[in-house]
Formats: C-alpha cells, structure tokens, sequence
C-alpha cells in the first residue's frame, strides 16, 4: 500500500497488516499427518505391530477373556481386532491406514480387557 505524506512529496511504502492464523490441527488431523509421514518407516510398523498386537495385547485379551467366563462376543471383538491388524500389515497398504487400524485394535483389546475386569 502506497501512502503520501503531506510533510514531503515522497511515497511512503506500508504494509497493510496480515492475519495470523491461529487455528491449530485437532488431534484427529494431526493423528492422520503423523501417520502419513511415517511412510518411510513402514517396515519397522509392521514388525511393532505384528509384536504388539499378535505377542502382547491379543494374548493378554484372551487370558481376560478366558478368566471371565469366555464369552463369545468378546471372542468375536478380539480376533476381528487381531486380524484387521494383520490383514492391513500382510497387505502392505499404507501407514495412513495401517497405523489408525493398529490404534482401534488396541482401544478395542482396552475396552474388552476393561469389560472382563469390570465384569
């Protein structure tokens, strides 16, 4: 923007003030960009995931599962959590999609663990 000053014939150059942006990501979104960004360490997600969820959380559900009286839904909740992990990994789709799929796997292990306990 172009002001004169009446003191002086010479064009004074401003500039007009800008807006700063101050909206943040969610965590939703920024769960999706680190995802995305982790493409390059897409082998190192398939063996921690393939660890995690078929060496730790699958088997820790089950001895839940098992010691509150084995029931058939938290069977079915707990093997469609473990194979939807492993059939993303085994199908090398992106991380964008293996790492939100490995994340509801674990929350599902959580709540089914949480309702064995609570049971």
């Amino acid at each position: 923007m172009k002001t004169i000053d009446i003191h002086t014939a010479a064009p004074h150059f401003t500039t007009a003030p800008t807006t700063v942006n101050t909206h943040k990501n969610n965590i939703f979104q920024r769960f999706v960009q680190f995802a995305e960004n982790q493409q390059n360490n897409h082998f190192g997600w398939l063996a921690f995931c393939f660890f995690a969820q078929g060496c730790l959380l699958a088997p820790l559900t089950i001895l839940a599962i098992v010691n509150n009286g084995n029931d058939m839904g938290l069977w079915l909740a707990c093997i469609l959590a473990f194979v939807l992990t492993e059939i993303t990994n085994l199908a090398a789709m992106p991380t964008k999609i293996t790492i939100p799929i490995f994340t509801l796997g674990v929350i599902t292990d959580i709540i089914i663990v949480a309702i064995c306990l609570l049971h």
